[in-house]
C-alpha cells in the first residue's frame, strides 16, 4: 500500500506498472543486468543497503545512530563476510580524543553500544566496533567501506575474564562455548566479540528457554552481551 504516513517515499518508491492495467510496482534498489531469454542477474545495489542474514538494512540509518552516541563525532558501517556469518561492523572517530587515546577500558564501548539498543532493532546494531582517527575514503571523497573492517583498532567490550560465579552463569556460558566453539568465557565477554552474530544469538534465546525454561527478550541480548547479563534476566 505504500510507506506509512510517508507519501514522498511511497511516491518516489511505488510508481505506475509500466506494463499498465491501473498497477503499481515496487522500486527496489536492487541494480540488476537482464539476460538475453529475459532473467536477471542481481548485480548490486543503488544505495547504502544491505541484506545481513534476511535484514534490510540502511547503513545510513546506523551511522546516525552511531553519530549521537555519547563521545563519538564521526562513524560509519561496513558489513564484513557474507551468507550466515555476515557482520555488521562500524568505525567510530572519538569526539575529542585521538584514537590512540582513547582508552581500552571497555565502558566507552559498551556505552555506544547500550545507546544503538535504545534506537535501532538487535540485527541493526554492529557486532564489532573500531575507532580510528578518521573515516577511510576512497578515491573520490567517499566511505571506503572495504576498508573499515582493518581500520584503526579494535574496542573491546569487555575486560578483564572473570570466571562464572554461579550455576546459572555456569549453564549459560556452557552454551557460549558450544555454540560459539571456543574453550571458556568469561561473565563479562562480550557475545560477538567472540564471534557471535544474529543467527547464532536466536539459536542461544532459544536454547535458554529449552535448558533452562526461560523466554529471554534476544534485545538483552544486542545491548548487553554478557553472561552476567543474560543470567540476571534469566
Amino acid at each position: 500500500l505504500g510507506y506509512l504516513r510517508n507519501p514522498a517515499a511511497t511516491a518516489a518508491r511505488f510508481l505506475p506498472d509500466p506494463s499498465g492495467g491501473g498497477r503499481r510496482v515496487y522500486r527496489t534498489g536492487d541494480l540488476v543486468r537482464r539476460r538475453a531469454g529475459g532473467g536477471l542477474d542481481f548485480v548490486g545495489r543503488v544505495d547504502d543497503q544491505v541484506k545481513v542474514r534476511g535484514h534490510r538494512i540502511e547503513l545510513g540509518e546506523v551511522e546516525a545512530v552511531l553519530r549521537a552516541a555519547p563521545g563519538v563525532r564521526d562513524a560509519a558501517v561496513a558489513v564484513v563476510d557474507h551468507g550466515p556469518a555476515a557482520r555488521l561492523v562500524g568505525c567510530l572517530v572519538a569526539e575529542r580524543a585521538a584514537a590512540a587515546e582513547v582508552p581500552a577500558d571497555p565502558g566507552w564501548a559498551a556505552e555506544v553500544r547500550r545507546h544503538a539498543g535504545t534506537v535501532l532493532p538487535p540485527a541493526m546494531i554492529p557486532a564489532e566496533l573500531r575507532i580510528a582517527d578518521a573515516i577511510p575514503l576512497s578515491a573520490n571523497g567517499k566511505v571506503d567501506r572495504r576498508a573499515l573492517a582493518d581500520a584503526g583498532r579494535r574496542l573491546e567490550i569487555t575486560a578483564r575474564r572473570v570466571p562464572p560465579r554461579t550455576e546459572t552463569e555456569r549453564r549459560i556460558a556452557e552454551l557460549w562455548c558450544e555454540l560459539l566453539d571456543v574453550p571458556e568465557v568469561g561473565v563479562t565477554d562480550d557475545f560477538f566479540a567472540l564471534g557471535g552474530h544474529s543467527l547464532l544469538s536466536s539459536r542461544l534465546i532459544q536454547r535458554i528457554e529449552r535448558d533452562l525454561g526461560v523466554s529471554v527478550p534476544v534485545a538483552d541480548l544486542f545491548v548487553e552481551p554478557t553472561v552476567a547479563r543474560l543470567a540476571d534476566t534469566v
